[in-house]
């Protein structure tokens, strides 16, 4: 059993105050309402995937939980107590999961070109070319579809919506797709996944304290949907503050809160040794 670990109230704050005081760095991109124009009514405007011969992955995940987890990562009742109670031992824990590359979708979470200051365009670009990237080519490799998620650039914002140029060319060669915001929302984005018997979603991308999670098609919406989700948070960075660019600390913070019930943690090694 681990120690329990406690954050400093600064860095709850800053985690609390993250995507409030972030959004308006950004252009509130968490909080965009599509115009009347963009409002999506049918999935059937969405990109058909290309699917491969089916092939199943062993790959072991973590969880952070308050309550004890048996080996598939449920629950365990505490026999004696009151119903709804559970036995408690805080730990990280660990667990082999099986996934199918067709049964199975890497979400990017807007990658873009330009995301608001040379600062941030500095900062992700070394996490997009060290590890989103190989995380990228390595979902290809295997069959797994990569749905890259961005504003349509039709829409006039104060900020760029093209995404990074490599995933411009990869786009242009038919082996990523891109998916408009604006064209969908969480209904009918999980129809569509559903109707391809996709019930899977390895989440990637910018930020994570932000978008990745907050977005009509991020994590907890999906979550709420009933996907199994996985995060890799190597290939992936927090809008962070003066004080904590340097570790990494929103990001970190985000990490354990996303582990904790939102989605499983995917290391990028194992995923790319796959």
């Amino acid at each position: 059993m681990l120690k329990r670990r406690v954050f400093p109230l600064s860095i709850l704050l800053s985690f609390t105050l993250g995507a409030s005081i972030g959004s308006v760095l950004i252009g509130n991109q968490n909080f965009i309402k599509p115009s009347s124009e963009y409002v999506a009514t049918d999935y059937t405007e969405l990109p058909k995937i290309k699917k491969s011969q089916e092939k199943t992955y062993e790959i072991e995940t973590t969880s952070r939980s308050y309550f004890k987890r048996d080996v598939s990562g449920a629950l365990v009742p505490d026999i004696g107590k009151r119903l709804g109670y559970y036995k408690v031992r805080e730990g990280i824990y660990s667990f082999k999961r099986s996934i199918s590359n067709t049964k199975s979708a890497l979400i990017v979470m807007d990658p873009w070109a330009d995301n608001g200051s040379n600062f941030l365009n500095s900062y992700y670009e070394n996490t997009f070319q060290t590890s989103l990237l190989p995380l990228i080519k390595k979902a290809i490799a295997l069959g797994i579809p990569v749905l890259i998620l961005t504003n349509s650039p039709d829409i006039d914002d104060a900020y760029s919506a093209k995404v990074h140029p490599e995933l411009e060319k990869l786009a242009t060669q038919g082996v990523v797709n891109i998916i408009f915001h604006q064209s969908t929302n969480s209904d009918l984005f999980s129809q569509w996944l559903r109707g391809m018997s996709i019930d899977t979603l390895i989440y990637s991308g910018f930020a994570s304290n932000m978008c990745l999670i907050g977005r009509d098609l991020g994590m907890i919406p999906m979550q709420i949907k009933g996907f199994r989700l996985f995060f890799v948070p190597e290939a992936s960075a927090a809008v962070e503050f003066a004080e904590s660019w340097n570790d990494g600390q929103i990001h970190k913070s985000t990490t354990i809160i996303i582990s904790q019930w939102v989605g499983e943690i995917i290391r990028l090694k194992d995923f790319t040794s796959l």
